[in-house]
């Protein structure tokens, strides 16, 4: 993928206004293209969207490549002070389980842009996604009780996440 950027780059030119649209298309299309070849992780996916303005929500295409599972998420950052574009990307961000961040100035940076990991590591419990994990066999000792060693024998281990389902938010300021 980083080939594929570095074959672009010098395609790319500040003119105006950039055209969101075809830049979603064109992510949106590089991760369809490496998920079918065999390239690409299909596991989690996401797309880090910088910009210092989005004067649409593109939902048509969100809903062309997106829909109806949202497997790729979306991360909008917004650069400068202007915050009237800021609806357009706080949607983005929540309808593509996402994260939107604001970035005023340069010291904002790491910090801010380093929260999508936090967003990344949550629990699947969106999804109530249980995914069962197997151990494979293992030879290990088995004691019940002091005088009950039953000595070593052929064992698995099966671990599962256990989720809150407690309806609540934490909001953060």
């Amino acid at each position: 993928m980083i080939d594929h950027f570095r074959e672009h780059l010098d395609k790319l030119f500040a003119n105006g206004i950039g055209m969101l649209d075809n830049a979603l298309t064109e992510a949106f299309e590089l991760l369809n293209n490496f998920n079918e070849t065999g390239r690409g992780s299909v596991c989690s996916q996401a797309i880090m969207l910088v910009t210092d303005g989005a004067v649409d929500m593109y939902d048509a295409i969100f809903d062309k490549y997106n829909s109806p599972d949202r497997k790729v998420r979306i991360f909008p950052y917004l650069i400068g002070r202007e915050s009237a574009f800021a609806d357009n990307l706080k949607w983005m961000a929540c309808t593509n389980k996402g994260y939107f961040t604001q970035i005023s100035t340069l010291a904002d940076v790491q910090e801010n842009v380093m929260e999508y990991l936090h967003v990344l590591s949550r629990p699947k419990v969106i999804d109530q996604e249980h995914d069962v994990v197997w151990t494979e066999a293992y030879i290990d000792n088995t004691v019940s009780s002091l005088e009950d060693s039953q000595g070593p024998v052929l064992m698995t281990t099966v671990a599962m996440p256990v989720f809150s389902t407690k309806n609540e938010t934490v909001i953060r300021k």
